[in-house]
C-alpha cells in the first residue's frame, strides 16, 4: 500500500515553516487541542509550533512548545516502514543494553504505549492503515516532572497524542479509528508484585517472584520483570513482547539480523515468535544463561504464551 502525504499539510520555504496560535491546529493535522497543551505546559501564554515536514517523505513531523518556555514536544506521524524503528529509538529499545525499559499502556481502545525517563514521556500508538499501520510518536523535551510524575499530565499527554492519531488515520485515508478518553496511564511505581505462581498481569504465566503492571489487548509493547531466586531485591530478568510491526523492527535493535525471522537466541538473549494478526511477535528474554539458562526458558515460555493469547495470536514458537 502506498501512501501520499495528506494534501492539507502546509510545506514551507525548505520544508520548514513557523506557526503559531490557531494555525498550529491545522499545523499538527488539525488535532492539537491548544487547551489540553496549554494545561499540559501549565501557561496561559500563546502556544507556538513549528512543521518540519519534508514534501518528499511520506511521514510528517512537527513542534510544539510554550510561549516564552522551552518545554516542548515534537508529533512524527508515518507509516510504519519509515517511523517504527524511529519510534523503538524514542522508547529507549536502541540496543542490546536499553531493551529492559518499561513501556505502560495508555489503555481506552488505543493502541499505544508510553515510557517515562529523566523526566520525559514518550507516547506511540499504532494506527491501523490497509497493509502498513500508522507510527504516531509524541517526545517531549524538558516538559519535566508534570508530565512524568503527574498522573493528570500523563493521561493529558496520552490522550493530546489520541487527537493526533485519530485525525492522522482520517488524512492519511486509513479510515476511522477511535477508542475512549484516556483517563489514566500507569507509572512504574504501578508495578505489582503478586504472591508467586498468581500473576495474572503482563507477567502471567511466569513462575517465581515477579514485577507485572496491567495489560491490555491492544498493546504493542508488554514488559514483566522476573527475578531468578526468591526475593525481589535480587537483580530482575526483563520480559519484552513486541507486537507488529515493532516485532520486526526491533531485531537489528537487539542485535538480531534484520532479515532472519523465526525464535532464536544470542549472548544473554533468548527469543522466542509468534504468528499474529499483522505480522509476526517477537517475546525476548535477556540474563545471563548460566546458572539461569532453565529459569529464563520456562519463564519466557510462560509469558509468550499468555501474552500471544491475549493478543489474539498463534501460540509461540520457541528456540
Amino acid at each position: 500500500m502506498v501512501l501520499g502525504v495528506p494534501a492539507g499539510w502546509y510545506f514551507g520555504g525548505g520544508g520548514e515553516q513557523w506557526r503559531e496560535g490557531l494555525e498550529l491546529r491545522a499545523m499538527c493535522r488539525g488535532a492539537v487541542d491548544t487547551a489540553e497543551v496549554k494545561e499540559l505546559f501549565r501557561t496561559r501564554e500563546r502556544v507556538r509550533g513549528r512543521d518540519m515536514t519534508s514534501s518528499k517523505s511520506e511521514s510528517a513531523h512537527c513542534w510544539v512548545y510554550g510561549e516564552g518556555d522551552p518545554s516542548g514536544f515534537s508529533v512524527d506521524i508515518g507509516p510504519s516502514g519509515e517511523e517504527a524503528a524511529q519510534a523503538l529509538r524514542r522508547l529507549g529499545w536502541y540496543d542490546s543494553f536499553t531493551s529492559s525499559n518499561l513501556a505502560v499502556p495508555t489503555g481506552a481502545g488505543w493502541s499505544g504505549v508510553l515510557r517515562v525517563v529523566a523526566k520525559q514521556p514518550v507516547l506511540v500508538m499504532v494506527v491501523p492503515c490497509g497493509a502498513e499501520p500508522l507510527i504516531v510518536s509524541l517526545h517531549s523535551q524538558s516538559l519535566g516532572s508534570p508530565a512524568a510524575d503527574d498522573p493528570e499530565q500523563r493521561a493529558r499527554f496520552g490522550r493530546i497524542g489520541a487527537r493526533v492519531a485519530e485525525r492522522a488515520s482520517v488524512e492519511w485515508g486509513c479510515g476511522a479509528v477511535s477508542g475512549g478518553r484516556i483517563e489514566r496511564i500507569g507509572a512504574e511505581g504501578d508495578g505489582a508484585r503478586p504472591t508467586p505462581g498468581t500473576a495474572s498481569g503482563t507477567c502471567a504465566g511466569v513462575p517465581g517472584v515477579v514485577q507485572e503492571w496491567p495489560t491490555d489487548g491492544k498493546a504493542p509493547i508488554e514488559v514483566c520483570r522476573a527475578f531468578p531466586s526468591d526475593s525481589a531485591d535480587s537483580w530482575y530478568r526483563p520480559l519484552s513482547a513486541f507486537y507488529p510491526p515493532f516485532g520486526t523492527a526491533v531485531r537489528p535493535a537487539l542485535g538480531i539480523d534484520p532479515g532472519s525471522s523465526g525464535p532464536g537466541e544470542a549472548e544473554r538473549r533468548i527469543w522466542a515468535t509468534a504468528a499474529c494478526p499483522g505480522g509476526e511477535a517477537l517475546y525476548l528474554v535477556q540474563g545471563d544463561k548460566e546458572p539461569n539458562g532453565a529459569f529464563l526458558r520456562e519463564a519466557l515460555a510462560g509469558f509468550a504464551r499468555e501474552s500471544a493469547e491475549r493478543h489474539g495470536c498463534a501460540e509461540p514458537v520457541l528456540p
